[in-house]
C-alpha cells in the first residue's frame, strides 16, 4: 500500500521523518536529524549533473562571487 507519493522534495522528507515510510533523502540534510537510517548504500549511476548558473548582469557582484567560492569549496572538500 502507497501512503503517500510525492515529487516536492520538502513534502517527501517531511514524510519520512514522520515516519510515514521510506523515501530518497539528500545525504546533507538527513546528517542533521537523528533517526534516519541508510537502506540502500551510495549508487553512482544515480548521479546527476546539476548546473550552476547566474544571470548574466548579476554574475560579477562579490555577493554572487563570495557564494560561488563558498560552493566550489565545499564540493573540494568532499
Amino acid at each position: 500500500m502507497i501512503a503517500l507519493s510525492s515529487q516536492h522534495v520538502d513534502v517527501n522528507f517531511k514524510a519520512v521523518f514522520a515516519g510515514i515510510g521510506m523515501g530518497i533523502i539528500e545525504d546533507h540534510k538527513a546528517k542533521r536529524y537523528e533517526g534516519f537510517h541508510r537502506v540502500l548504500t551510495t549508487n553512482e549511476e544515480w548521479s546527476v549533473p546539476i548546473w550552476l548558473v547566474t544571470h548574466v548582469d548579476l554574475h560579477r557582484t562579490e555577493k554572487v562571487q563570495a557564494m560561488l567560492r563558498c560552493i566550489n569549496s565545499a564540493r573540494q572538500e568532499k
